[in-house]
């Protein structure tokens, strides 16, 4: 079952709060990762009552929930022009996992949730809702001659879930790497993603 919010905005007020919410969470985790990341530290650096924000969002998972998914749409529309603008396959794969790298080098929010995605079991159901999105808008909103590979039904589904997991992991590598070796550790991954690839061009 999905974390997502218990109360939708549908008012100006109501979602002038959300954002201010979301805002706050995402000074949190930049700030004290997610180790430091609470309803309650939440509520604090928005300005409002811890009730306030339960009204909108039940526990973090929620709040963190719907920062991926803002994330992920956002994502998706810096891949449109990336992935149009560049015929060259290999070179695309390349682009996307620069792109990742450098959101969460610019980001420090991102960095932290992705850190904590892959390495807190608690979160493997939030991740796998999060992938799942990311998939639905890949598909929903990407030529597939473009983004590739040409399959469809079952297989398809669980390429891209390799994919979106393994485009996840190596971007986070790479910007983890120290800055003097980023360029070569993102040109090893761009080579194992286009590897695997390679086997449904």
């Amino acid at each position: 079952m999905s974390s997502r919010t218990t109360r939708e905005p549908k008012q100006s007020r109501a979602m002038k709060t959300v954002a201010t919410i979301l805002d706050a969470a995402v000074a949190v985790l930049a700030n004290s990762g997610y180790e430091g990341f609470s309803t309650n530290a939440v509520a604090a650096a928005a300005g409002i009552n811890i009730s306030t924000l339960y009204s909108y969002f039940p526990n973090k998972e929620a709040l963190l929930e719907r920062l991926l998914e803002r994330y992920n749409d956002q994502f998706i529309e810096q891949l449109q022009p990336l992935l149009a603008g560049n015929p060259n396959k290999n070179e695309r794969v390349g682009l996307i996992i620069e792109a990742q790298a450098e959101l969460m080098i610019d980001k420090p929010w991102i960095k932290s949730l992705k850190q904590a995605l892959d390495s807190v079991p608690a979160l493997q159901t939030l991740q796998a809702h999060s992938s799942q999105h990311l998939i639905a808008a890949l598909l929903k909103n990407i030529p597939q001659q473009v983004a590739g590979p040409k399959l469809s039904g079952e297989r398809q589904q669980l390429v891209m879930r390799l994919l979106v997991d393994t485009f996840n992991r190596g971007a986070l590598m790479v910007a983890k790497t120290e800055p003097a070796l980023r360029q070569k550790m993102l040109a090893e991954v761009t080579l194992l993603v286009n590897s695997y690839l390679d086997n449904y061009r």
